[in-house]
């Protein structure tokens, strides 16, 4: 094999069966017994395990259900989350799983807003986030302002029906303590009143107990996932190896003075990828792909992943290889919480007794998941 390739590596998109129960668990919530649910990335009508209520006349299932097809199907199917505890009914009683519900569901009549900001992956948080903490606290969830999600994600209803709640987010702004710790008085908001929110919510706390909604609501459009396709065929056609994604940040950090994974951090996390899985190529995307060259040339079994028509592109690519290798930054974040394997991140992202540290509680527990694995 050739030493660092700027060719486009692409790989195919696993079938595997998922299983995230074995058997059918009861929601605390409702007394009501869940089905198992088995996904399969091809072929499979996918409908999340939820009732719907009628939020004052929004219904919050156009967002949250919707069926895959060969053509279409979730990229993002939930391989790490749960069977999740809501509550949502149809007013006739019963959801698409079949499951029977309560056919007095409660009605939602408060509104929780934010505001987007930034690129991509600070919008995901902000969207996943904000949706979580609506479904925990039984809210509207309200967008404001302009999103590229609108051309990411396959279904924008949440979004596009935003504006009819917009006059009502100007009661209550409750911020954050930090933009990537866990706030827990989002949680316990007055019922009687409108909150909005923000302004990035970067912990995956908020929708962790509402993980398989999220996940479903964040399948990205077809468009996009065929472009992926394309690159993840040809990456399995010439390598018939373990793919793990690496995404190295670097650009914008420098220029702010943020902290950058060093070389010893990404070569640390590519031998314990290679001492668990063995057969491994790595395949880096990066906005400093020069850099990378430099600093990977020794190793036999990279290419780098030039970047394609979109970041959307890049994030769905990485997110449907088999492992993934972070550094910093909400991008690689997503891109890992996407990818159905294994996730390395870079244990020491940043300098204590810097405002960037004050920012994120202690080693970082509520930014980055547990089952995640840190490497320095």
């Amino acid at each position: 094999m050739d030493k660092v390739s700027p060719d486009f590596l692409p790989f195919q998109f696993l079938s595997q069966s998922i299983n995230w129960r074995k058997s059918p668990v009861v929601s605390p919530e409702t007394n009501v017994s869940l089905p198992t649910a088995n996904f399969f990335l091809d072929n499979t009508t996918v409908f999340a395990t939820l009732n719907v209520v009628p939020h004052n006349n929004f219904n919050i299932l156009t967002a949250l259900t919707s069926t895959s097809s060969s053509t279409g199907h979730p990229v993002t199917t939930p391989t790490k989350g749960h069977v999740s505890h809501s509550s949502y009914t149809f007013p006739g009683g019963t959801n698409k799983t079949g499951v029977t519900v309560p056919s007095d569901p409660l009605i939602a009549t408060k509104v929780l807003c934010i505001s987007f900001e930034g690129r991509l992956g600070n919008q995901l948080f902000q969207y996943a986030s904000l949706l979580g903490i609506a479904l925990k606290t039984k809210r509207i969830p309200v967008y404001l302002g302009k999103t590229i999600l609108s051309d990411v994600l396959r279904n924008t209803s949440l979004i596009d029906e935003s504006s009819r709640y917009a006059d009502r987010c100007k009661d209550v702004f409750l911020m954050e303590e930090g933009c990537c710790k866990f706030f827990t008085e989002y949680f316990k908001l007055n019922s009687s009143r409108d909150y909005r929110i923000g302004e990035y919510l970067q912990s995956w706390r908020y929708f962790n107990e509402h993980e398989v909604e999220v996940r479903h609501a964040l399948t990205f459009k077809d468009t996009i996932v065929s472009q992926a396709r394309q690159t993840v065929d040809s990456l399995r056609q010439k390598f018939n190896r373990t793919l793990t994604g690496i995404h190295v940040r670097r650009g914008d950090y420098l220029t702010y003075g943020y902290k950058t994974a060093p070389v010893e951090y990404l070569l640390h996390a590519m031998n314990y990828v290679r001492k668990k899985f063995r057969d491994v190529v790595f395949v880096v995307s990066s906005d400093d792909l020069e850099w990378c060259r430099q600093q990977l040339a020794n190793e036999s079994d990279v290419t780098l992943l030039q970047r394609q028509s979109s970041p959307a592109v890049d994030m769905m690519i990485l997110a449907s290889l088999d492992h993934m290798i972070m550094t910093v930054g909400s991008y690689g974040w997503w891109a890992s919480f996407l990818n159905r394997g294994i996730t390395v991140y870079y244990r020491d992202f940043v300098d204590p007794d810097t405002y960037l540290s004050t920012r994120f509680n202690p080693n970082g527990t509520d930014y980055y998941r547990p089952d995640w694995i840190s490497l320095s």
